[in-house]
This record gives C-alpha cells, structure tokens and sequence, in this order.
C-alpha cells in the first residue's frame, strides 16, 4: 500500500470532518433578498430591522404592541406573508419567572440568551454582544465597544451586518404572566451601549418590531450584489474534498 496515498486519503478525511462540524455550528446565513437564516433556532430574520419605518409605515418605527402586532400579521415581504413577532418562552419551561435578575436564571432581566429567548439569542450568540450588567449586577460589563449588528455568514464566511436596527423591539407573548403587558428587549441605550435586557412593559409602549418567521427561505445566487462573489460555500467544499478521497481510494484499490 502506497503511504503517500494513505496519507492524502487521512488529510481529506480530516479536512471533511472539520468541514461538517464548522457548518453544524454556524448560525446566521445570508439567503439575499434581505432575509437572514438563522439554522440553530430554524427561524428567518428580515435584514432589515427597522422595515416598519422604511417602508413607510410608521414615521419613527415605534408602535404600540397592538399595532405591532397587526402589523407584522399583514406583512408581505419577498413573497413571504407568514411574519410574526420574535418570541421568547419561560426559561425552566413551564412558567414565566418575572423577578428581575442579573444572571438570567429568570425570564425578566439582564443575560438571557438562551434559545427560548429569540431576541436574547439575537443579542449575544449571532451578533456577539454582551451584556451590560455581568451576572453579579456590576456593570458597565460591554466596556467602551459599540452594539454589534454585523455577523459572519456560516456558510461563506463573508460579514454582513443588519440593517436600521434600533432599540428596544417587541416579544410575544402578550398578557402572560401579567395582564396588560407584553415582552420586550432593550439591545442598546442611545449612546450605542450593548445592553441586552428582557422586559415587561405596557402593551401602550412604543418600541419597534423586528419581523422574523419560522423555517428556511429560498437560496438566492448572490446575498448582496454590492459585494464580491463569496468563495465555494461549506458544502461545495465539502463536494470537492469527497470527490477527492474517493478519487484517492480508487487509486489505493486499483
């Protein structure tokens, strides 16, 4: 047996094992047409997050949750008419805890990050952002960085970043625990400060809606045309090194 053979077939074994497990671990996929996938939480976000205000809906983007929530229910954007809310869901996975608290061991508070938290998700696993207060309630934990709204694409690699993104947006659901009241999440104060923190506000409240909807879109040819064209993605990669090692083991039978 040719050693130089079993050598190049144990390189591209390696290359496609560490291929598969980079692409098991990404996150935010750029599908174009101002859609974003997001493949842990199987959920697709707009790219633009302040679309209630640059479709000329509303003047400034904040609304109050009953018009958030009409809004979003109506919205047809890129062929898709299923848009919802963000959602977040009790931490322990029976009951809202509303007890304020620095370490995220409840649904109310700073360091919620979890995957029942779509927007806390949002904040510090897809856009890395951390938040303001560390869990002992000592802050300012972000340091002088700015809010992060870029991502590197899990597939290509490329930065990309969302766009208009602004304060504070809605959660569903609302009235639950507490009447009258719906979730929210505060990303950032107005000096461009990480905050990361879920709340509970007054349904008449204005704060802005970051449209999102379940499952994968479409793949289009070129996420943003103003943009080089991205190298052979994960998968095509993952083709090439294949090709490679059956090509290799052919040689080592024959």
């Amino acid at each position: 047996m040719n050693n130089k053979v079993i050598s190049k077939v144990l390189r591209l074994s390696l290359l496609s094992t560490l291929i598969v497990s980079a692409a098991s671990h990404s996150a935010l996929i750029n599908r174009g047409n101002g859609l974003i996938y997001d493949d842990v939480l199987n959920i697709t976000w707009m790219q633009d997050a302040g679309y209630i205000q640059t479709s000329g809906f509303d003047a400034d983007g904040l609304v109050n949750y009953n018009s958030a929530a009409n809004w979003v229910d109506n919205l047809v954007f890129s062929g898709y008419d299923d848009w919802r809310l963000p959602t977040i869901s009790p931490g322990d996975g029976v009951s809202f805890n509303v007890a304020f608290s620095f370490d995220g061991s409840t649904d109310r508070g700073f360091n919620n990050d979890g995957t029942n938290n779509e927007m806390g998700y949002m904040f510090a696993n897809n856009l890395n952002n951390t938040s303001f207060f560390n869990s002992f309630g000592v802050g300012s934990q972000s340091g002088p960085g700015d809010f992060s709204s870029s991502f590197f694409d899990g597939e290509t690699g490329e930065l990309f970043s969302f766009t208009n993104v602004g304060l504070s947006y809605w959660m569903d659901p609302a009235n639950n625990p507490i009447n009258n009241a719906a979730w929210g999440f505060n990303l950032r104060n107005f000096t461009d400060t990480p905050t990361g923190e879920s709340q509970l506000l007054g349904l008449p409240s204005g704060l802005g809606v970051w449209a999102v909807r379940d499952g994968d879109v479409v793949q289009v040819n070129d996420p943003d045309p103003n943009q080089d064209i991205p190298e052979p993605g994960t998968f095509a990669l993952f083709g090439f090194g294949l090709a490679g090692l059956l090509s290799a083991r052919r040689q080592m039978l024959g």
